[in-house]
């Protein structure tokens, strides 16, 4: 109820009242928007999402930023979180993690098979790389570093060199 999520809000027993997953590399979990969720001390994560400039935060462990209840209530899903978001992401291999309705997202290894290439012909497409040998028109790039592509043909992932592609529908 919106009226016992805002009480756990203030108190700060919203913490309590979530379902904390343990993480471990490899683990992919999608968030459907409107769902309440929160990242663990000492996780680190690549977080791809439709573009949007709305963010409401319901609680913040205290620190001094601005909180944003009665817009975070009003279109907040207070439910558990289906499991069936969650997977283990292989070690290697093509990997699509999410496909539409707002974007796509594929975990290569090595070049792109000409089936996914498919999937980016058409316009710019962001690319994140997981391990050395990633460049985008001729510029490498560094882990934990992204770039915005012109083109899927702008991309280049040698060798087993891993990297994450996205681009919106």
């Amino acid at each position: 109820a919106p009226e016992a999520l805002r009480a756990a809000a203030i108190d700060g027993s919203i913490e309590q009242a979530m379902v904390w997953h343990p993480v471990q590399a490899g683990d992919f979990f999608y968030i459907p928007a409107n769902t309440v969720h929160a990242i663990g001390a000492g996780v680190s994560l690549i977080e791809v999402q439709q573009n949007s400039d709305i963010t409401y935060r319901l609680y913040d462990y205290g620190r001094p930023r601005e909180l944003h209840l009665d817009d975070g209530i009003a279109v907040s899903r207070a439910e558990p979180y289906a499991s069936h978001w969650h997977q283990r992401v292989p070690e290697r291999g093509e990997v699509t993690l999410v496909e539409g309705p707002l974007f796509r997202l594929d975990r290569i290894d090595g070049p792109a098979t000409e089936a996914l290439r498919a999937h980016y012909a058409d316009g710019p497409l962001l690319v994140i790389p997981r391990s050395e040998g990633v460049s985008v028109s001729g510029v490498d790039l560094a882990v934990g570093e992204c770039a915005l592509a012109p083109a899927i043909d702008a991309v280049a992932v040698r060798g087993g060199a891993r990297a994450l592609l996205a681009k919106g529908l």
